[in-house]
């Protein structure tokens, strides 16, 4: 599983992944890298997840079916920290899958649409960064299957 939120092409044509250095704060499109994703998940055999104004989710077992989420909100670009966690998070749950092959992009689906419908649920309480870092973690610690169902918004 390759996480990355951001993608770099260097001069000698390879393409990297940036975890947690720059983060949900980076200012790159998460649309202008698909490609990149796609290439990325054929070369390494792993689900890639870039994150972004929308989410996206590439299976190297079938790059063309690529899934989006719509789900998120702004002041999850100004906690630092929130991309490591969704990271971790990711981790976590692809733990749960016990290494099979047809889970993994579940497992990564699941792990993003929970930071992200928490990230909108705490938005909708906070006043600003500093309180909207506290909501979100009690949000991730509350988050229902019923907020899921109702909120998350696959765009494809």
């Amino acid at each position: 599983m390759a996480l990355a939120t951001m993608l770099k092409q260097h001069s000698g044509g390879k393409v990297s992944t940036d975890i947690c250095g720059k983060g949900p704060e980076s200012k790159v499109e998460s649309a202008a890298a698909i490609g990149h994703a796609k290439d990325l998940a054929l070369c390494s055999g792993s689900v890639v997840a870039m994150t972004g104004k929308n989410d996206f989710i590439v299976d190297p077992s079938n790059p063309s079916l690529m899934i989006q989420l719509g789900n998120g909100h702004p002041l999850m670009t100004k906690v630092t920290g929130i991309g490591c966690a969704l990271s971790a998070s990711v981790a976590a749950f692809l733990a749960l899958t016990k290494s099979d092959e047809n889970k993994r992009r579940i497992a990564c689906l699941t792990a993003l649409a929970v930071s992200s419908v928490a990230g909108e649920l705490a938005a909708a309480e906070s006043r600003g960064p500093g309180t909207f870092a506290v909501a979100y973690l009690d949000k991730l610690a509350t988050i229902s299957e019923e907020d899921l169902e109702k909120r998350l918004k696959i765009l494809n």
